[in-house]
């Protein structure tokens, strides 16, 4: 409890010390910037620029007053230092068309553009308990003690956030509805954002270009409403219609309108983090300006936004930049006005960028548009102002201990997690503020499962173990700090396995680095899955050769394919294949050679007449031989011995041949059934089934049945045949009888 009083005085000191000092500052409650930032004696209007010097804490102006915004009780633009009237012992103040300040004693104060019916050339108190002003087009918004916000000048769309579009011109402080822990307001040109205590956003006003940050209103609100899906804010700032918010860790949000090129405009609905910016410890804006700097942790600045009078300090011809470009290093203090910048570097120089347009923001140089960062010097004629005042050169530090340790600062020693502050007094020099933001970082742990092969060791650290059980280990990680390492060991045993291979006689069997021939059981060690030794039991089997054998009948001529070899001979033949095991097999084939079957056979033919023998028509005499299938289906040879007839009588007479069987199996033998005779000149012939039923029916000189009954062959069985035979000289013959059809 003591080191906490110690660190509450110490913040008291410093804020108190901070309040004491004639600086444009508010930094120190949290909130309006990160780290080591804190806003010097300098800020920057539309088109006019702010100091307040000496010991008076008095505020001075100058550049354009077309709306009264120096508060000199005129309307002349001035090219040097302009007092502003009653305003001295001033904290702090903001610029815009409208101006607003606040005093020492906490009051509030305005002037200048739509405040009234008339611009205000001289500032008058509205408010009392006051902590936080922000000015801008055509209003001036505070934040007072108590968290409540209260505005002054243009209400039409709502951005007062009272319940209603309640005036045009309002010099009473209207009240905000709902809002009473406030601690930043940024003043658009249509809408007001708020900064609660707790980090988050609330909008109220009209929402052109998607200034509210809420996708959800397409309108005006009269009311604050929270902007969804935004928290942990340290700092918001508005220009003419696009919001910045910085978060604690340094990220910058925007939302409202911008650019992708200098022809197309868009609009973000709901706040964006802007890529290409990060531990970012300050933001600036203006309103009536179009655009923004940004300071980070390493002192460097960064603009985007309008750069057509060069404000943005980057030579691209007055183009729009669309995202953020480093333009200068070096920095302590930002300020973006309406067409110019200022920047304060560490070495307490004043830069400047951009244009007047009225007045001069070019101090001791020549009032002439410039779009890089030129230094300027504000003690020197026709300023004599001056010099940006850092009584407190703060630095920031983090600063980590493990826990058990201590860290001192000065005279003191802190062990708990906290932000501590140091003062150092320079002789005859700047004093020197010390933020240190102490980590106290616990010891880690670690847990492993540890398994080991039996007889194995595992060291760890300077220890070694050999035996299952549980083991802490006290190492130091990678920040210093002890880190306790728990490990689990186990022990895996040796495993025993059996495995059998069958090999062919003759092959070798290869397991690792050895061979095996013989049939046998053998024993190999190997290393598991496990990583172990495994001890194999290793069964041999010889598998022999099979014997095989196998006969074939063929006829002469005849051709046999085995194992892709032809055999046409008889004769044992032994060949060596693989069988089912995939060995060899010897296959022993017997081939018998069947023999052909040889016949001959005596015709008479008359003389003139034609002879028809197995689909063979003969005309003549002579020896002729026919192949037909015999018993063996092996072909046959029948020759036929033709003679002619010379007997009168029977060559005369008629003589027939009717068959009494054929086979219409398509092989061309016997394949149909027909008459065989000489003399015939027309024969009508008539087949019928053993039901009667009439199976065919023609007349021609040589009829032939194929045995088919409409397309389909004929069962095999008996039949009855009628014919009806006429011969050359005119007789008529008549026959009926049976033949049988073989299939």
């Amino acid at each position: 409890s003591s080191i906490l009083r110690k660190c509450f005085c110490m913040i008291s000191i410093f804020l108190f010390l901070i309040s004491m000092k004639a600086q444009n500052s508010q930094v120190g409650d949290g909130f309006g910037g990160r780290l080591w930032y804190k806003p010097c004696n300098f800020g920057a209007g539309s088109y006019c620029a702010f100091t307040i010097c000496g010991d008076s804490a008095q505020l001075y102006g100058w550049g354009m007053n077309l709306h009264g915004e120096i508060g000199n009780g005129t309307l002349d633009s001035t090219l040097s230092r302009t007092k502003t009237l009653g305003m001295t012992d001033v904290k702090f103040f903001s610029a815009g068309y409208a101006m607003g300040a606040i005093k020492k004693d906490s009051t509030g104060w305005v002037w200048g553009y739509n405040l009234s019916n008339n611009p205000i050339t001289t500032p008058v108190q509205v408010l009392s308990s006051v902590k936080c002003v922000d000015a801008g087009q055509q209003s001036v918004i505070f934040v007072m003690n108590n968290g409540t916000v209260r505005c002054v000048g243009n209400n039409m769309t709502g951005s007062f956030g009272t319940g209603s579009p309640n005036g045009l011109y309002l010099t009473n402080p209207a009240t905000m509805k709902n809002i009473s822990t406030a601690v930043r307001v940024a003043n658009g040109l249509y809408t007001t954002i708020v900064l609660l205590k707790d980090g988050t956003l609330w909008a109220t006003g009209g929402n052109s270009m998607d200034g509210l940050g809420i996708s959800s209103i397409t309108g005006v609100i009269y009311s604050p409403q929270q902007i969804p899906n935004i928290s942990g804010i340290v700092e918001i700032e508005a220009n003419v219609q696009t919001n910045l918010a910085l978060d604690s860790s340094g990220d910058v949000y925007f939302w409202g309108f911008s650019h992708v090129s200098n022809q197309t405009l868009i609009t973000q609905s709901t706040p964006l983090k802007i890529q290409g910016l990060s531990n970012i410890v300050a933001i600036s804006g203006c309103n009536d300006g179009s655009h923004f700097l940004a300071l980070d942790a390493n002192h460097n600045c960064y603009a985007w936004g309008d750069n057509q009078y060069g404000q943005c300090g980057v030579k691209n011809g007055g183009a729009w930049v669309i995202n953020p470009v480093l333009v200068a290093t070096g920095v302590d203090d930002i300020m973006a006005g309406e067409t110019y910048s200022y920047i304060v570097k560490s070495d307490n120089s004043t830069w400047a960028s951009g244009s007047s347009n009225y007045g001069s923001i070019w101090m001791n140089l020549s009032n002439v548009s410039r779009d890089t960062f030129t230094k300027i010097d504000p003690e020197k004629l026709p300023m004599y102002l001056c010099a940006p005042i850092n009584t407190y050169k703060t630095t920031y530090r983090e600063v980590n201990i493990c826990k058990g340790d201590s860290l001192k600062i000065g005279t003191h020693y802190y062990q708990i997690t906290g932000n501590y502050f140091d003062t150092l007094k320079a002789y005859g020099g700047t004093d020197s503020i010390d933020i240190i933001q102490l980590k106290i970082l616990l010891p880690s742990f670690n847990q492993q499962l540890v398994t080991l092969c039996q007889g194995d060791t595992l060291k760890s650290g300077n220890n070694s173990y050999y035996i299952s059980g549980i083991y802490k280990d006290t190492f130091t990680n990678y920040y210093g700090c002890d880190s306790i390492q728990t490990t689990e060991l186990k022990f895996n045993s040796q495993s025993l396995s059996n495995q059998s291979y069958s090999i062919c006689s003759g092959d070798t069997l290869k397991i690792n680095t050895k061979i095996y021939t013989n049939e046998g059981t053998y024993i190999d060690t190997f290393t598991n899955y496990l990583g172990c030794d495994s001890i194999l039991l290793i069964n041999v089997n010889i598998l022999y050769p099979s014997l095989y054998q196998q006969s074939f009948a063929i006829c002469p001529g005849e051709l046999l394919h085995i194992n892709n070899k032809t055999y046409s001979k008889a004769g044992i033949y032994r060949d060596t294949i693989s069988n089912y095991k995939g060995c060899d097999s010897l296959l022993t084939t017997y081939i018998i050679v069947k023999p052909a079957q040889r016949t001959s056979q005596t015709l008479w033919l008359c003389i003139g007449d034609t002879l028809n023998i197995n689909s063979h028509q003969y005309f003549n005499s002579g020896t002729f031989n026919d192949t037909l299938k015999n018993s063996n289906s092996c072909d046959s040879i029948i020759t036929y011995t033709i003679e002619y007839n010379l007997d009168p009588l029977i060559c005369q007479g008629e003589i027939f041949y009717i068959p009494d069987a054929f086979s219409p199996n398509r092989d061309m033998i016997n394949d149909f059934f027909s008459v065989v005779g000489g003399n015939l000149k027309e024969i009508q012939m008539q087949i019928y089934n053993r039901w009667g039923e009439k199976l065919y029916d023609t007349s021609s000189k040589n009829p032939k049945w194929d045995g088919t009954y409409k397309g389909e062959l004929c069962e095999q069985g008996v039949y009855l045949y009628m014919l009806t035979l006429k011969t050359w000289n005119g007789k008529i013959h008549f026959f009926k009888g049976t033949l049988t059809l073989i299939r």
